[in-house]
Order: structure tokens, then sequence, then C-alpha cells
């Protein structure tokens, strides 16, 4: 026992520049490892079975819950001359941190020769190392040696542990990124707002304090608040965050409006987006109408009116009417594309009206009395102006007098007077003017005398009265001749009427018998 323990007693603690060296300390059998150590034996040894005598040191301190690495060797308990023999070193990471540039040296007595190991280690003038590299927290690693013994005696080897802990202290390397996309309304037309959305992102790898952005305007176009520019405080985006905006804008003109925003932040980091296009329209409004110039009133006659609706703008008209006020004295008879009648006005809605269309409509309407008749149609779109037409018709009437002649007795004896009833009837829709009778009493008879709303007087065979110098519509004038009769005969009493409006004569005869 006295020998063994010398041997065990060589094992020493070798420790490189920047490690603190643990103080040296006698190995002992595998039933006097140190009482300090908490950490249970490791599970990479594989001879815990008694076959081996264990002898273990932890470094620096000697105890495993101040020291940073232990060291275990377990030895045959006896090896047999010339014969191989195998043995085992445990190196173990007490620490919860990585051990760098772990290294292990085992020198030989002079009774032992060195075969070989796992891992494999290098050998030179009687010591093999092994450089193990990092080990883990906590972590073991065993190395198995194969050896021989030279002579009788004691085999013996003394092993040292090395190793490297580091502080390390480390800053991210980052390259914040600033990137902004800008879209808008494509087509609008002037009366809708013009929207725009930005996204503002930071595709980088570190945050970007500061940010802003700035959209200036293209001239014709002008934010809500009527301002020349969009702006907006973002302040910091982290790595791979994005932010949306949106803004609505108003067109003061038409026309194609082009531009891009631009986004700055601190370090002077900038961004522009692409070119944004907005194409802006209007729908502008033209109206026609045309109709009846002239026309007589009376019976089922009516006016008629066509109305031309045009867009002659580049925008769509939506909620297209028109709208027709009918004339006082008019009555609505028709209108087509399902104009609506009510309260004296026909209404027409006519819905989209695209770019250069246009839409006919008709109306009849029946007016009550002669004059003069002015219609006016509107037409009217959301964001276009209203227009107006208007057209007038003349509606004159036109006298239409009948004349009619009767005798008060028929058949009359000779030397007897009969009277003639001339009855003037104006049928039509204006007064007739000067309205004149003229009779030819025939020879069998002669002129007594006439009365009438005018002065009769006879020349000869001929009767005349003075002109009628107004005879109004639905009106009737009656005129009388009275004769005697000279001698027997079947004659015609003949009257004749001109006037103003007809100048050529309308005739009329009336029969009577005279007999003896």
């Amino acid at each position: 026992m006295k020998q063994l323990s010398l041997v065990a007693s060589l094992i020493t603690l070798l420790v490189f520049t920047g490690c603190v060296a643990p103080p040296s300390s006698s190995s002992r059998s595998n039933t006097t490892v140190q009482k300090e150590s908490t950490q249970a034996a490791p599970a990479a040894a594989s001879n815990r079975d008694g076959n081996y005598n264990w002898s273990s040191l932890a470094f620096p301190t000697g105890n495993d819950r101040t020291s940073a690495v232990k060291l275990e060797k377990g030895m045959p308990k006896e090896v047999r001359l010339n014969q191989g023999f195998t043995y085992e070193i445990v190196v173990t990471n007490l620490t919860d941190m990585t051990l760098e540039a772990v290294k292990v040296n085992d020198v030989f007595d002079g009774n032992t020769t060195f075969t070989s190991s796992s891992p494999k280690g290098t050998a030179s003038q009687g010591a093999v190392a092994w450089d193990l590299g990092a080990l883990g927290p906590r972590e073991s690693q065993t190395i198995t040696v194969k050896a021989k013994a030279a002579k009788e005696g004691y085999v013996s080897s003394c092993a040292t542990v090395s190793y490297n802990s580091k502080l390390c202290a480390s800053s991210p390397v980052v390259q914040p990124m600033l990137k902004l996309v800008k879209t808008g309304t494509a087509n609008t037309i002037k009366c809708d707002p013009i929207t725009y959305e930005f996204v503002v992102s930071n595709p980088g790898s570190g945050a970007i304090t500061g940010v802003t952005i700035n959209d200036q305007l293209p001239d014709g176009v002008v934010a809500a608040d009527g301002s020349k520019s969009i702006n907006f405080n973002v302040g910091t985006l982290k790595a791979g965050e994005s932010k949306k905006y949106t803004a609505k804008a108003n067109a003061t003109r038409t026309g194609k409006f082009v531009n891009s925003a631009k986004a700055s932040a601190d370090g002077g980091i900038k961004a522009e987006s692409g070119k944004v296009s907005t194409t802006v329209t209007q729908p502008v409004l033209a109206i026609t109408k045309t109709g009846t110039k002239k026309m007589y009133a009376g019976g089922s006659r009516t006016i008629s009116y066509t109305i031309k609706v045009t867009n002659t703008g580049d925008g769509v008209a939506r909620d297209t009417k028109v709208v027709d006020a009918l004339p006082a004295g008019t009555r609505f008879v028709s209108a087509s594309d399902g104009g609506r009648a009510t309260a004296g006005r026909v209404t027409w809605d006519l819905g989209m009206l695209a770019p250069k269309a246009s839409r006919t409509l008709t109306l009849k309407v029946a007016p009550s009395a002669i004059g003069k008749y002015t219609n006016t149609a509107t037409a009217s779109a959301y964001c276009a102006s209203d227009v107006s037409a208007s057209h007038t018709t003349d509606v004159d009437g036109i006298p239409a007098i009948l004349l009619e002649v009767v005798d008060l007795e028929d058949p009359i004896e000779v030397g007897s007077t009969v009277t003639y009833q001339i009855r003037v009837t104006n049928q039509g829709s204006a007064a007739g003017r000067d309205i004149k009778i003229n009779a030819i009493v025939p020879s069998q008879m002669e002129y007594v005398s006439s009365g009438g709303p005018t002065n009769g007087s006879a020349t000869g065979a001929n009767v005349n009265f003075a002109p009628l110098a107004n005879l109004g519509a639905g009106k009737t004038a009656t005129f009388t001749i009275t004769v005697r009769t000279k001698s027997a005969a079947d004659v015609r009493f003949k009257v004749s009427m001109t006037s103003a409006q007809s100048p050529v004569p309308v005739e009329e005869t009336e029969s009577t018998y005279i007999y003896e």
C-alpha cells in the first residue's frame, strides 16, 4: 500500500498561461475519493465494478463545488508481465461554461510501455498527450489507454490537465434598411378623393429610429387639408417591422398626375418609393332640344320634343338625370325611356353615361290654348355641371266657319214673303275676321228686307252685308233676308261667304218651291 500511494501522489496539475495553478494532492484509492465532491462518477467511466483502483482530483481548489475540472484515473488492481493492460482517464468539466483547449498529458514510469489509446494521443519520450479541444458544461470525456509492463514491480503514470477559460463579450453587427412602397388610386373622377397608401418597412437586421415619410404632391393635387404634401412621423422601426399609413387627396383639375414619396431616418438612411400614376377625369354634359315649331290648336294635336344628352367629357357621368319642366297650359301625353311625369315635370333616370355617349329622349304634350309654349329640359350628373336647353312652340288657332242657309217656309205661294236664315258658325280655334255675306235673289223673287249683326243692303239681285269684323271660336252669327215671290218656279237661293283667312268664297244654296 505504501508504494501504491507513492504512485498516486505523482498526479499533478500543470496550468498553462492565463490559468491559476491548483495545489498538488495525494491520490487515493477508489474508496478514498475526496468527500467534498458532489459530482457523481462520470458515466463515461466503464470500469467502476471494482477491477480498477480509482483516484481523483478537482482543480484548482480540490473541491468539486469550487473547481473547474476534475481528473479521475482508474488503474487495474494488478497487471501481468508482458501482457497488455488497460487503464482509463476521465476528464469532467465541473462548470456551467465551456472549457477551451482542454489537454491531458500522461507521463509513464520506466516500467510502462505505451501501446495505444482512444482517442488517439500523441506519444513522445515516455509520455502521451491528448488535445481534447472544448469540453462543454458538465461534460465528461474518457481516455482509454493500453500499455504493457516490462518487468515485475509496479507500473505507474502521472496525468496532468490544462485548459483555457474565456470571458467573451460581443456586439451585434447590424445593417438596418429602409423600404417604402406607395400605391394609389389609378383612375378616378375629379369629385372623388384620391387614396394613397404607404407601407414603410425595415427589412434589415437592426432597428431604425427617427423614421419619417414625406410625399410632395404633384401640381394639381392637394392633401385633404389643402396642403401640398403628406407627412407621417413613423418613429422607430424594429428589424422586420412594417407600418402602413393611408391618406386622401383631391385633384383640382383633370389630367395625369405622377409622383413618388420619400422616407428618411436617423443616420442618413433614405428610401424612395416607385412612381405612382393617377389619371383624373371629369364628365361634361351637353344637351340639345328640338321639337314642333308651329302648330294649330284643336283636336288631338300634340307638341313633340326630342332631347339629346351627351357626355362630352372624359369621365363617366354617374347618376345622370334629365328633368323637363312642362310648360303651363300643357298636358303630359307620353315620354320615351321610362320618363315619369309627376308634379308638372317629367324625369328620366339614365344612370351611367360613358364618355362620348349619348341618350335621345322624346316627349309629347298637348296645349290647352293658342299661344307660345317654351319648354326647358335640364340634365345633371355626379361631378358634372347642370346644363339646360329650351324650345318654343307657337300654337295658333284656325277659324273653321260653317255656312248654313235655310228657308223658314217651303213651299210658298206666289205673292207671299219668305225669310231665309243665314247662319255662320265658327267651329275652329281662332276668331274669324272680316266675314262677308253676299246673297243672290232669284228672278222669281224680289228683295224686301234684311237683318243680322251687320247691316245688309240690296243692289239689284245682290244683297250684301257689311263685313263682320270678328267671330270668335265657337260663336255663331245669324243673318236674315226676306223676299216676296213673283212667279211660280223651283228656285235656288244662293249665298256666298268670304273671310280674311279664307278669301275664296264658300257657297251654299237653298231650294224653294213657289206655286200659284
